[in-house]
């Protein structure tokens, strides 16, 4: 198929695919309509949404399409903090030779010992 799918579903296609949905596979379905078996399973997703969860697709998906102000910082680098305590924890003993090979948490970091 080509880029075909990029384009809205007319009416008529929803009727379509909606009544033969539970009688011919969606590869079949995306066949008469010219469109590709994923681009028939994401109609019939959205023709199953209620009208909030549409608008709360629609709202998600703005969201990602808004642009980055350039004079944030990056969200990918770790602050000074982050590198600090990184570095502190790396410095704390290990319980054994073991645990330092594996990577088990030094003393005192452990899930298990916060909660004592």
């Amino acid at each position: 198929m080509t880029k075909a799918d990029d384009r809205p579903w007319t009416a008529e296609e929803d009727d379509f695919a909606q009544r033969m949905n539970r009688q011919m596979t969606r590869k079949a379905i995306g066949k008469v309509l010219g469109r590709t078996k994923n681009a028939v399973t994401g109609g019939l997703r959205l023709l199953a949404m209620t009208p909030e969860e549409r608008r709360n697709l629609h709202a998600y998906r703005s969201q990602l399409r808004q642009k980055v102000d350039p004079n944030d910082p990056p969200i990918y680098r770790p602050t000074p903090e982050m590198l600090h305590d990184r570095d502190v924890r790396s410095m704390l003993p290990h319980r054994d030779l073991t645990g330092a090979f594996l990577g088990d948490p030094p003393v005192g970091l452990s899930a298990l010992e916060g909660r004592r």
